[in-house]
């Protein structure tokens, strides 16, 4: 990873930071710029400057993934890992979750470093999730890691064309403890 690509840290629900490319727990100190490749998601992607954390000035919200910028319509989302669908919503059809735009939720078992139940969660995506084929992405479905689960887009409350990408512990769309932006 010394080619000079921007890469992050990213922190899960747990509390726990987890290298995004391998799952691997991190200690505390390791630096954002050895662990997060984001072309390892989103070929185009780079990091943007709204990443984890909690926001004062938008009344303490919590920011739980980080959003990795890229052209909308052409930029090809990839799975973070293998696992199987968990949860495909779009918000056209369910309004309760209308900043989300198309999302898809993936359940990767219990990941070794970790030792909990991981998700990776994909929002904003430009359509429902597709597979390199075309075919819809269904719960319950098989994913590998690496392969097209979407494209990049600017749905929901989205202002501007990213995928906002997070790992977690949890299946729910929310944690009822935050106040998620």
């Amino acid at each position: 990873m010394g080619d000079g690509m921007k890469i992050a840290k990213l922190g899960c629900a747990s509390g726990m930071v987890l290298a995004a490319s391998t799952g691997q727990a991190l200690a505390a100190e390791t630096p954002a710029s050895a662990v997060f490749d984001p072309t390892t998601i989103v070929a185009k992607g780079r990091i943007s400057t709204y990443r984890h954390g909690t926001y004062p000035s938008e009344g303490d919200l919590t920011h739980a993934g980080i959003d990795i910028a890229a052209p909308c319509a052409s930029s090809t989302v990839l799975a973070w890992q293998g696992g199987t669908v968990a949860d495909v919503v779009s918000s056209v059809d369910d309004p309760n979750f209308d900043s989300l735009g198309y999302m898809v939720l993936i359940d990767h078992g219990t990941i070794k470093q970790a030792g909990k139940r991981t998700y990776s969660l994909y929002l904003h995506l430009n359509e429902p999730p597709r597979d390199a084929n075309g075919n819809p992405l269904l719960k319950d479905g098989k994913v590998e890691r690496g392969k097209k689960i979407g494209v990049v887009g600017a749905t929901g409350a989205a202002q501007g064309c990213h995928l906002h990408f997070e790992l977690r512990h949890f299946a729910g769309r929310f944690n009822p403890v935050w106040k998620n932006i």
